[in-house]
């Protein structure tokens, strides 16, 4: 037995739509557990980070360590948030504000559940350090997101000269 094809476009519409905030979400989730711990990235890192910067001290290659890790969090989450906020304004022309405040509060609120995820977990610990800074990438990814579409209505964008809406790269 089979789905009629509208039932199968309309599944499909929606996996493309709500599919890729979760499937980043489980990312994500995978990235607090022990296994991505500082001690365990370090093991791999720390050896690399001597390779690429050999005359660098034990503390600068701990430094750009923790560094890459809290830069890890502020990518991870601006990338979660433009999912949400993709997913959350579906079909809708245009910077849409209301879905952008949404998804930043599902990206915080998330990156919340996360960090106490992390006090679960023997080699982890919650840090409030990194909500502001899960906070601060989903900030960025929804600017990003906003200078990239522009603020515009896309007829608006389409009469652009060269078809580039002013302050940023026209994406569709």
């Amino acid at each position: 037995m089979s789905l009629p094809a509208s039932q199968g476009r309309a599944i499909g519409s929606l996996l493309l739509r709500w599919g890729p905030p979760f499937l980043w979400m489980v990312v994500a989730s995978l990235l607090s557990t022990d296994g991505f711990s500082g001690q365990q990235t370090g093991r791999y890192l720390i050896p690399l980070l001597h390779w690429v910067f050999p005359g660098a001290s034990l503390k600068t290659l701990i430094a750009l360590h923790v560094g890459i890790r809290k830069g890890m969090h502020v990518f991870e989450y601006g990338v979660l948030a433009w999912l949400w906020y993709r997913a959350l304004k579906w079909g809708e022309p245009g910077w849409r504000p209301q879905a952008a405040v949404r998804a930043f509060l599902l990206a915080a609120a998330f990156g919340t559940a996360d960090e106490i995820h992390q006090s679960f977990q023997p080699r982890r610990s919650a840090s409030a350090v990194d909500v502001g800074l899960d906070s601060l990438g989903a900030f960025f990814g929804l600017g990003s997101c906003w200078i990239l579409r522009g603020e515009e209505e896309p007829s608006r964008k389409a009469s652009a000269p060269g078809g580039v809406p002013p302050g940023g790269v026209w994406l569709g």
